[in-house]
C-alpha cells in the first residue's frame, strides 16, 4: 500500500509501496517502492526500494540526512531459501527421473503401467516437475525485485544541501550542495549526473 501526506515531522512510516509527502522532517521513511518529496526531505533516515524523487534533500545547516536504496533482508533471505530449494527440487527430480527410467527400460509398458511403485514415481516425477516451475517463477520475480533495487536511482530536482548522505548498497556519496541531480550506482560506485 501507497502512504501520502502533505508533511512528517519526526514520524516513523512503513509503506510497502509508495511513500509521497510535500515536506518530511526529522523523520524514518522505509518504502517498499519509491519515495517522493515535493518540497523537502530533511533529518532523519529514509530507505526506498525502488528510488527517490525529491525537490531538495536536508537543508542550509546542514542537517544530517540520509537516504538509502537497498534490498531488504528479507528479499535477500527469500532470495537465498529459493536458490537452496531450486537446488533440492533438482537433485530430487533427478533421483527420480533415473528411478523412472530405469522402470522403463526394466518392464515393458503393459508390466510397469500396472506397478503401484511406478505410478507413485511417475506422479513424484510430476509433481517435483511442477513444485520446479513454481520455485523458477519465483526466483525470476525476486531477481527482478533485485535489480529493480539495483537499478534504482536518487532524482533531486532542486538542492542536495551538505549533510545530506546517499547510499546506494555499499556505494556512498556525500551531499556538497549541489542542483538538479541524478544519482546512481554505476559498476559498485556512485555515478553523480547534471540533469
Amino acid at each position: 500500500r501507497d502512504v501520502v501526506s502533505r508533511f512528517f515531522e519526526s514520524a516513523k512510516v512503513t509503506a510497502k509501496g509508495n511513500i509521497e509527502v510535500d515536506k518530511c522532517l526529522n523523520s524514518q521513511l522505509y518504502a517498499g517502492g519509491m519515495i517522493t518529496s515535493t518540497r523537502v526531505l530533511a533529518g532523519g533516515v529514509a530507505q526506498a526500494e525502488s528510488g527517490f524523487r525529491l525537490n531538495s534533500v536536508g537543508n542550509q545547516a546542514g542537517l544530517h540526512t540520509v537516504l538509502k536504496v537497498r534490498i531488504n533482508q528479507k528479499m535477500r533471505e527469500e532470495n537465498r531459501m529459493v536458490k537452496v530449494a531450486i537446488q533440492e527440487a533438482r537433485q530430487e527430480l533427478e533421483m527420480l527421473s533415473k528411478s523412472y527410467e530405469e522402470y522403463k527400460i526394466k518392464f515393458p509398458p503393459e508390466v510397469r503401467n500396472n506397478m503401484e511403485i511406478f505410478k507413485k514415481i511417475e506422479k513424484a516425477v510430476y509433481t517435483k516437475t511442477k513444485h520446479l516451475e513454481q520455485f523458477l517463477k519465483l526466483e525470476a520475480e525476486v531477481d527482478e525485485s533485485i535489480k529493480k533495487t539495483k537499478d534504482a536511482r536518487i532524482v533531486i530536482t532542486g538542492q542536495a544541501f551538505e549533510g545530506a548522505v546517499l547510499e546506494l548498497e555499499e556505494a556512498r556519496w556525500e551531499a556538497e550542495n549541489q542542483h538538479n541531480i541524478t544519482v546512481k550506482r554505476q559498476d559498485g560506485q556512485v555515478e553523480v549526473i547534471n540533469n
